[in-house]
């Protein structure tokens, strides 16, 4: 079986990941580098799947790999802002982070990395799933650039969550 498919069925059997960190300051709730670990640890095993993480100078390389040794997917996210020691191990500690819930496909809210960059989406609506079409078709009324909104999540609309849409949406409606 491919790697691409056992990451499908990885997908099937993972759960959401846990929101266990607190934080204080922005009193908001995140996934801590544990809670993804802890949900990823048994839906990789049963997938057939493994992962290593290597720290290097510049940044941090991160190694999806088959247990059959037959294929791998690799990715590297730079450190940023990483000057001394303490924001040095943040950085690796995000870079884990997120690495793996982006190339494992996890589910998640990152309130705290949104906050953490100035960005503090508001409240979504509950009763209501937005599309794409629904953001462009208001960003167009509105006379709004969509880039200016794929910036601030660090992507394309085509790979925004149903959570990002639905804040992307309500937050447009407020401009």
């Amino acid at each position: 079986m491919s790697i691409y498919k056992k990451l499908n069925e990885f997908s099937k059997i993972v759960g959401k990941v846990k929101k266990n960190g607190v934080n204080p300051f922005h009193k908001s709730k995140y996934s801590k580098l544990e809670d993804v670990m802890d949900a990823i640890e048994n839906p990789l095993i049963e997938s057939g799947l493994g992962y290593i993480q290597i720290p290097t100078e510049s940044g941090l390389k991160t190694v999806i790999y088959d247990l059959d040794g037959k294929d791998t997917i690799e990715g590297f996210i730079s450190y940023v802002g990483a000057s001394d020691m303490q924001k040095l191990g943040s950085a690796i500690t995000y870079a884990r982070r997120y690495a793996l819930v982006t190339m494992l496909g996890l589910e998640q809210t990152d309130d705290d990395g949104n906050y953490a960059s100035g960005y503090a989406p508001k409240q979504q609506q509950k009763t209501k799933q937005y599309s794409i079409n629904d953001i462009k078709q208001l960003a167009e009324t509105k006379n709004f650039d969509i880039t200016a909104i794929e910036t601030a999540y660090g992507c394309k609309l085509e790979k925004f969550t149903l959570s990002q849409l639905n804040t992307a949406y309500t937050t447009l409606l407020k401009k």
